[in-house]
């Protein structure tokens, strides 16, 4: 029997899609789990739909409603960063469980998470990996719910943080404020975090190397985060372990619970091809293309191009 699990999540109705693929990746690996659901809008509907896929496992999912207007008056620097965003500074007073991993919706569970809720926190508030620019991700965190219950001034420290409107990070500002310098670290394998392959030309040399190392330390990542803007359910998506999200997005319930090996999102290819051109005016590529079915074909642009139907 797999020891019993408690996660948090956070979210809202335009987030439903990305929600739900990162429960399933949670369940398809993990029993005996708790998800609370920290929401303020999401219907009654989507959650009768998961509970009757857990009907009869000892699995369970909580609807937990709050109400968002308590964080209007708080920093959202981006402008793909809901308010919901700061739900995850409510998990002490939301939940009773001592330990609670939090996680946000863009991310993979990719493995059994027993190793990870198996970490004795100690005198430590939270446990997260260091993020690759500065402080530590608060999108995993294991929380020490226990010592939050036992000093709850420290949530109300939290929001009171989280009113400078020039914090860079939102709640996860705040949070490094609070315990960047005490936090216990965790493997990179518990939050692989892909978001910044696509600007790394751009940065120094020395980050960019730190930032390389670090994702060719890690093998067979536990969790993928999929931070920043660029997502994998972008249309235009060019991050790393994009086929990964689609496997789990494209599982059915009955699948996941059954723990059915995952089918590749792509055909399988005999090889690929790739070209970087500033126009959709390739000399013959259409027949190049029919001529060689079994191969890939990756047609990259610097600029908008014209849409042009090659697929064949």
């Amino acid at each position: 029997m797999e020891n019993g699990k408690t996660i948090a999540m956070a979210s809202d109705v335009n987030y439903l899609e990305q929600l739900e693929t990162a429960i399933k990746s949670i369940f398809y690996h993990n029993r005996n789990t708790k998800i609370y659901i920290i929401n303020s809008d999401i219907p009654k509907e989507w959650f009768n739909h998961i509970r009757r896929n857990l009907y009869l496992t000892n699995d369970s999912i909580v609807d937990k409603k709050i109400d968002e207007s308590i964080f209007k008056d708080l920093a959202a620097p981006y402008s793909y960063l809901s308010y919901m965003t700061y739900a995850r500074l409510l998990i002490p007073q939301l939940i009773p469980e001592n330990k609670v991993l939090y996680l946000d919706s863009d991310v993979i569970v990719n493995d059994k998470l027993d190793s990870l809720f198996n970490i004795l926190l100690k005198d430590h508030y939270v446990a997260a990996t260091p993020d690759p620019l500065r402080g530590f991700n608060a999108g995993v965190m294991l929380i020490n719910n226990q010592l939050f219950h036992h000093n709850p001034h420290k949530v109300k420290q939290l929001f009171n943080i989280s009113h400078n409107k020039e914090n860079t990070q939102a709640d996860q500002t705040a949070l490094n404020i609070m315990f960047g310098g005490t936090y216990l670290k965790l493997s990179d394998q518990y939050n692989y975090i892909i978001s910044a392959e696509q600007h790394l030309t751009y940065n120094d040399k020395d980050l960019r190397e730190k930032y390389l190392a670090r994702l060719d330390n890690v093998v067979n990542p536990k969790i993928i985060h999929y931070a920043g803007e660029d997502k994998p359910w972008s249309l235009a998506s060019g991050g790393l372990m994009r086929d990964i999200w689609w496997q789990y997005k494209n599982l059915s319930w009955e699948n996941v619970l059954s723990r059915r090996p995952l089918e590749p999102v792509r055909p399988k290819s005999k090889g690929e091809f790739f070209t970087f051109t500033p126009t959709d005016d390739l000399l013959n590529i259409k027949p190049l293309i029919k001529q060689l079915p079994e191969y890939t074909f990756n047609i990259a642009a610097g600029s908008h191009v014209l849409k042009t139907n090659i697929i064949t």
